[in-house]
Formats: structure tokens, C-alpha cells, sequence
């Protein structure tokens, strides 16, 4: 699967595996990219209901999963710097 801007630009891939939509999802904003298949897939949806059911019945699995949310925002936000400092090493030519 591919992550898409509203523009249609490509801002990476999607493994299997691999949550999306969770900063929306946690914060109820809208959210910032689409995602596309580009093979046959299948996907797993949670509804926010569904959510905070499963949170009433294993309250210790939420420190586990903003554990992973952490460490995946992290990835990130490192990937991005490094985008950045791409950037401005290469005069505003990305990957030169």
C-alpha cells in the first residue's frame, strides 16, 4: 500500500503489519494522507466504540499501545528531519 497526499504525492509505503490512521484516530482530527492498495490486501478497522470497549476490558493494554504509537511517531518524526536536512543541504533539491 502507498501513503498519498490530497496532491496525490507518495509519502511512502505501507508493509504488512503496519497500522495507519492512527494519529486521527487518537486525536479526532482529520486526517493528513490517504492510503492506497497497489496489490490485493486486506485490512483490519477499529471503530473508536470498538476501542474504548476493548480499553474497559484490558486497561493494561493501553500503555502497550501508546508505547508502540510513541515509537512509531518517533520513526517518524526522524525520517522527516532527515527529509529536512536533505532539503537544505541540497539548496531546496530533494535527493540531489
Amino acid at each position: 500500500m502507498v501513503v498519498v497526499s490530497s496532491s496525490s504525492t507518495v509519502y511512502g509505503h505501507v508493509e504488512g503489519g503496519q497500522s495507519v490512521g492512527e494519529m486521527g484516530f487518537l486525536t479526532g482530527r482529520n486526517r493528513s494522507a490517504t492510503v492506497r492498495t497497489t496489490e490485493e490486501s486486506v485490512a483490519l478497522t477499529l471503530t473508536r466504540d470498538e476501542f474504548d470497549a476493548v480499553m474497559l476490558d484490558y486497561p493494561g493494554m493501553l500503555t502497550s499501545i501508546l508505547k508502540s504509537v510513541v515509537e512509531l511517531l518517533s520513526e517518524r518524526l526522524v525520517s522527516a528531519n532527515l527529509l529536512i536536512d536533505d532539503y537544505s543541504l541540497n539548496s531546496g533539491r530533494p535527493g540531489t
